[in-house]
């Protein structure tokens, strides 16, 4: 990533996040980068799409919502608001920044609800986005502990703790993380 488009994606960010959601995704960031440099992964990439997780965040900004027309939700996305943040910011590192790599777009846009197709960066993504310095929940030292072990059983206990932080709410996982949920508990029982 080169520096002048690090610089570009910082001041984007500053300028349409409030400060606690922009210091959040420097943590991602930096996060994301560690877990894929422990990992052997592309560190440059896992910083980047660490970096605009959370772009599409604020769809009110005026680089975002013209974008908006371009994205695609299923019928049961359209009745979750918190889920359309990861699309658009698909969009935004797309369309704004010119990103092309389609890990790093994959990742971005799968760091909600995940993807049984997700690939290592994804993986990391998901993760630090669960995991960076900022987050205190009951398990995330467990998490944080496993991520640096096994990405696979990781995403396990990150699926299976949305899953009781959604049913607490009094609210049901999305169908497609469920999904994804089983398909890594298969994954990692054979």
């Amino acid at each position: 990533m080169k520096n002048s488009i690090n610089t570009e994606i910082k001041a984007f960010l500053k300028r349409s996040l409030p400060k606690e959601k922009y210091l959040h995704v420097l943590r991602v960031s930096k996060t994301a980068a560690g877990l894929a440099r422990r990992h052997h992964l592309p560190e440059k990439k896992a910083r980047l799409a660490g970096l605009l997780h959370d772009a599409g965040k604020n769809m009110k900004a005026p680089e975002v919502k013209p974008l908006l027309s371009h994205i695609r939700y299923t019928a049961e996305e359209r009745k979750i608001p918190a889920l359309w943040h990861a699309k658009a910011g698909e969009e935004v590192a797309r369309r704004v920044f010119k990103v092309k790599d389609r890990s790093v777009l994959h990742a971005i846009g799968n760091h909600v609800t995940g993807s049984s197709l997700m690939d290592g960066l994804s993986k990391v993504v998901f993760l630090a986005d669960k995991i960076e310095p900022g987050r205190s929940y009951r398990g995330v030292k467990e998490l944080r502990a496993l991520s640096q072990k096994d990405l696979d059983a990781a995403m396990v206990l990150a699926l299976a703790n949305n899953f009781t932080y959604v049913g607490r709410k009094g609210k049901k996982l999305h169908p497609l993380s469920v999904k994804v949920l089983e398909s890594f508990v298969k994954k990692c029982s054979s």
